[in-house]
């Protein structure tokens, strides 16, 4: 099997996958936790605006799972490749299908438009599988990726919100006690003044008695 075949099932023209699909500038909006400051914040893309492209990886790995559900016997796949191979020798698609389908009739008896269609029907619910599974593994990698981080940043503006309470409590207590020490360091400094002077008072008393002492009795 050619290594672009299956791929060239989903673009009928192979020269169309080559095609830049553009993606308009999105609309964008930026949500801010009310509580968060000085964070640099990633923009958010609207998911109405986004224009999804073919992701290549992707659809060889899609391709692949189409590939491994090759079937004995005629099916739409082995049809399809009998189709395409006529492209260089008959321009006109609807004759490529006809020649294609004869061909094949005659040398596979029980081959019919029936096992054709039926073929397809599958190929389509075994895309479809492919699409849950992968939608469901994508929201899982979403409520890691998105939701619980959603939740750890509602927790931690908060905890900002308790911070900023007890910065608050605590710059109030700092401006409060510092004004009590000032005043009590004033108060103290007072105090030592006035204890100073009062026994300078006395002691100046005394000196001066004691040296009358001396001096007056004999």
């Amino acid at each position: 099997m050619a290594k672009n075949w299956l791929r060239n099932l989903i673009f009928e023209d192979p020269e169309e996958e080559k095609k830049d699909v553009s993606t308009p500038e999105p609309a964008r909006t930026v949500s801010t936790p009310p509580t968060v400051t000085n964070i640099p914040l990633q923009e958010e893309i609207d998911p109405s605006t986004i224009f999804g492209k073919v992701d290549q990886n992707l659809l060889n790995k899609l391709c692949a799972v189409l590939d491994a559900q090759n079937k004995e016997g005629i099916d739409y796949l082995k049809f399809k490749k009998s189709v395409d191979s006529l492209r260089d020798f008959q321009p006109d698609e609807s004759a490529r299908f006809t020649t294609a389908f004869i061909t094949l009739k005659a040398t596979h008896p029980d081959f019919s438009k029936e096992a054709i269609l039926k073929t397809i029907d599958e190929y389509i619910r075994l895309m479809e599988q492919e699409r849950s599974v992968g939608l469901e593994q994508l929201n899982e990698l979403r409520k890691k990726g998105v939701d619980q981080k959603e939740k750890e940043i509602i927790d931690a503006a908060k905890r900002v919100e308790t911070l900023k309470d007890e910065i608050n409590k605590l710059s109030t207590f700092i401006a409060e006690t510092n004004g009590e020490i000032i005043q009590r360091r004033n108060d103290y400094a007072l105090q030592e003044a006035n204890f100073n002077v009062t026994v300078n008072k006395i002691v100046d008393q005394l000196k001066g008695d004691r040296n009358k002492i001396e001096t007056i009795i004999k």
